[in-house]
């Protein structure tokens, strides 16, 4: 009888220990993401232009960024992550082949998320590169569109400087 106490508890044990096994588990839920971050977070994005305005005493010039990038830029491409990381990428050509394949800093949208600010760790900081806060112009499932505008003050002059960039989804 003690036998057959011993296997019916070790059967027992068995069969509890197979219902706690995580097949039966529900799937923990992933976090909610909004709309917006999951429409930035599933492609890759890649520059398709770049309009650049400066306006100083009274005059503005517009000129094409896009126009002026080497062609070893125009392939690179970013990736951002719905864990705040954003990959910016060479691409297939690097302008330096001492250059970093790849480089992660992260990214965040502001509590309306018509602000996207990145932040690149390899920049000193306090550069103009390190943070950079641009507003969402445009942001579907194919297309970026963001600007940043940056004012200083020369001699008592004002100089009002923008970049419209616009990143085509790949």
């Amino acid at each position: 009888m003690n036998k057959r106490f011993t296997h019916l508890l070790i059967l027992s044990l068995a069969l509890v220990a197979a219902a706690c096994g995580k097949d039966g588990d529900p799937t923990p839920d992933k976090p909610a993401v909004s709309a917006k971050t999951a429409l930035l977070t599933t492609p890759k994005w890649r520059i398709t232009a770049i309009v650049g305005t400066t306006t100083f005493g009274g005059q503005t010039t517009t000129i094409n960024g896009y126009a002026s990038l080497p062609a070893c830029q125009k392939d690179n491409f970013g990736k951002f992550n719905v864990d705040k990381s954003v990959v910016m990428d060479e691409g297939a050509t690097k302008c330096s082949t001492t250059a970093p394949q790849s480089k992660t800093g992260t990214w965040s949208f502001n509590a309306a998320e018509t602000e996207l600010t990145t932040v690149d760790p390899s920049q000193p900081t306090g550069t103009l590169q390190h943070t950079v806060v641009a507003e969402v112009l445009q942001l579907t499932a194919t297309a970026l569109k963001v600007k940043t505008t940056t004012t200083q003050t020369v001699s008592g002059f004002t100089i009002v400087s923008t970049a419209t960039t616009t990143y085509a989804a790949i």
